[in-house]
């Protein structure tokens, strides 16, 4: 989906338009809640107990908001979808890099051999695609249970072109098949030609992708090219894969992490957020962690649309701070969301931080140990710096303290996470508005241990816990 204003597009009525749709239209803009009240000329209250779910606003209120957005080029299509202006992501920076190479031929051979490479190959293309072509290109690449189903493995539409993106639309068929790759790659061409819907091959490009070596694939393609009915056939095999993810870190992170081979002091930012969410009986949820923060979720909107640079933000716990921008981030459509997380990585040490200084395309890097200089030097660099923050005293310089959630907003949350009405509202108020000691009032998930528990104390911890305890008459402790 392209992230333009369709003047024909049907819109849907005011009163069927969700919270949900509000605050994705909001991310499209970077708007606060604040903006759009005095835009639609409406209390901050009115759209921000809407948005919480605890109010539906009178019919002229709606459609106010609803006015107010379409105004600034926002549809709100029947099928659910929000569209909008073209938002600008991450320009190529235009300097000479360095890739960064943490997965290679061998390993995309072992992983063809294994249950989850073939069926979560179209996620990694899509991935790539993301990675390097952005999110005005949209695309369908079904995974998982997806493979099975009839037809292309994957389609992409895309008004420019990139090294591996034709301009156009593109038809991709992806294979791990070990033995005979040729053989594979020529049958489902003469399927794909038979059956092109729905595409038509004199304006279409044919893409074949497999995990394997193929000498052969560029003599391949031109002789399909000559003979037609395509206007152009590509392969893509692991050489040219290996190339294509060191060209993108977050999409080598992803692969080296499912293949064992983390890369040491990096994290997924998707995988930070499941386990700060994870970490309790009731899952934390992104509703709780934006609760009363719009502003701050405007203000990372806006820094992600601007030139490379640096925003810090504090909250209790660094794991927070990252937990916010994870959810902050999902407030977008699905598509313009994973363009950003394909360029993101959480950096936990300055070593690892400092290795993907030279990576050739623009990165969103979270610090979770902020470092000041090495934060603006990456950003010198061309990249998006977001340093993690905890509640310890910080050094002078901009840094953004994340809003205390309302307990209001806390209780609401949690009620939409499952909990009891009394229950909530209690949690919410021991809680002090601290998303960190919320988290140690509610029961952990089973199974887990806390942190603490996960290794032998140290003998001070073991002489503090007797101290006072300990009775040399009694029989017991003798």
């Amino acid at each position: 989906m392209s992230y333009i204003s369709y003047d024909m597009a049907p819109s849907s009525p005011p009163t069927d338009l969700p919270p949900k749709h509000v605050r994705a239209a909001r991310a499209l803009l970077a708007w606060s809640q604040q903006d759009l009240a005095k835009a639609a000329k409406v209390a901050t209250s009115t759209v921000a107990d809407f948005e919480r779910g605890s109010r539906t606003p009178v019919a002229n209120n709606a459609q106010a908001i609803r006015n107010a957005l379409e105004a600034e080029g926002i549809r709100f299509l029947p099928t659910g979808a929000v569209i909008g202006p073209a938002v600008p992501i991450m320009a190529p920076s235009g300097r000479p890099g360095m890739p960064v190479r943490w997965v290679d031929v061998d390993d995309l051979a072992a992983w063809a051999g294994r249950t989850d490479g073939p069926v979560s190959l179209p996620t990694l293309l899509a991935f790539l695609i993301r990675a390097t072509h952005g999110h005005a290109a949209p695309l369908r690449f079904p995974s998982d249970g997806g493979v099975r189903h009839p037809g292309w493995d994957g389609l992409t539409t895309s008004e420019k072109a990139s090294d591996y993106v034709p301009a156009g639309e593109a038809g991709w068929e992806l294979s791990a098949q070990r033995i005979g790759v040729a053989q594979k790659i020529a049958k489902d061409y003469k399927k794909r030609t038979d059956n092109p819907a729905p595409l038509d091959p004199a304006t279409s490009t044919c893409i074949f992708v497999t995990l394997h070596h193929w000498p052969q694939k560029d003599e391949w393609a031109k002789a399909q090219i000559t003979a037609g009915p395509w206007k152009d056939v590509r392969v893509y095999d692991a050489d040219d894969l290996v190339h294509w993810i060191e060209q993108t870190p977050a999409v080598g992170l992803w692969l080296a992490t499912r293949l064992d081979k983390r890369p040491k002091g990096t994290r997924e930012l998707d995988e930070v957020w499941e386990e700060w969410s994870l970490a309790t009986q009731w899952p934390l949820t992104a509703d709780l962690v934006l609760s009363d923060r719009d502003q701050d979720a405007a203000e990372v909107m806006r820094w992600l649309r601007g030139e490379p640079s640096v925003l810090s933000l504090q909250a209790t716990t660094s794991e927070e701070v990252v937990a916010f921008f994870h959810a902050a981030i999902g407030e977008l459509p699905d598509d313009l969301a994973q363009a950003y997380r394909a360029r993101c990585l959480v950096a936990t040490s300055a070593a690892a931080a400092r290795a993907l200084a030279d990576a050739p395309a623009p990165l969103i890097l979270v610090l979770t140990e902020p470092d000041p200089g090495l934060a603006r030097k990456l950003a010198a660099r061309g990249h998006f710096v977001l340093q993690a923050y905890d509640e310890a005293p910080t050094p002078r310089g901009e840094v953004r303290v994340l809003e205390r959630p309302s307990r209001e907003g806390i209780a609401n949350a949690l009620e939409d996470a499952g909990i009891a009405e009394p229950r909530a509202k209690a949690l919410a108020r021991d809680s002090a508005r601290n998303l960190a000691v919320l988290r140690r009032l509610l029961p952990g998930a089973p199974g887990r241990l806390p942190k603490w528990a996960q290794e032998v104390p140290p003998h001070a911890l073991l002489a503090a816990l007797m101290a006072g305890g300990w009775d040399d008459q009694a029989e017991a402790d003798k």
